[in-house]
């Protein structure tokens, strides 16, 4: 297969072939929004200029203006190991079922053309025999008409020699009755 430059964000999420690029997820403060959600500001390393704020009911927003850094941020990358670590396990684990389940597909395929293989023999053998039988058949049927000419033929020597004694005979008796 040919190589893509673009990765999926999966990819560049979990384990990507990209090292240049680490993203990287620490919380700088909790705070309460006038809808009362709760939110976080969180700073990627790819962009650490504009924060993201999640707000718990799923939307994302982005502010526009950078928030300050401050001194007493600190990084929280032992929960970002942890769910690295799990995302990558996660990963193993559906990677070994896709090769189990692709040596399964494979050795379905093989017995596949096993059994068409099988398949075509099987249909060759019947022609072969089905034209074995007409032959057959018809070896029988000239068998058959050799040996009634045969006979035939036996059959008219034998009229032809009755006829022939036949024949004599009336002339034994027509010299006789003279």
């Amino acid at each position: 297969m040919a190589s893509r430059t673009s990765t999926s964000s999966y990819k560049r999420m979990f384990g990507g072939e990209r090292p240049a690029v680490v993203r990287s997820t620490y919380s700088s403060r909790q705070y309460t929004s006038p809808v009362r959600a709760t939110s976080r500001v969180s700073y990627t390393s790819a962009s650490s200029a504009s924060p993201s704020i999640f707000m718990s009911k799923g939307a994302r927003v982005r502010s526009s203006a950078p928030l300050p850094r401050l001194a007493t941020d600190t990084l929280d990358f032992g929960l970002a190991d942890a769910i690295n670590t799990e995302f990558k396990a996660n990963r193993t684990n559906e990677k070994a079922e896709m090769q189990h389940l692709n040596d399964r597909f494979a050795s379905y395929i093989e017995k596949v053309r096993f059994l068409e293989q099988q398949n075509k023999i099987l249909v060759a053998e019947l022609e072969q025999m089905r034209g074995k039988g007409s032959s057959r058949v018809g070896d029988l049927y000239e068998d058959e008409m050799r040996e009634l000419r045969r006979q035939v033929d036996q059959l008219t020597n034998e009229k032809a020699r009755v006829e022939v004694d036949r024949d004599n005979l009336g002339e034994d008796i027509e010299r006789l009755k003279e």
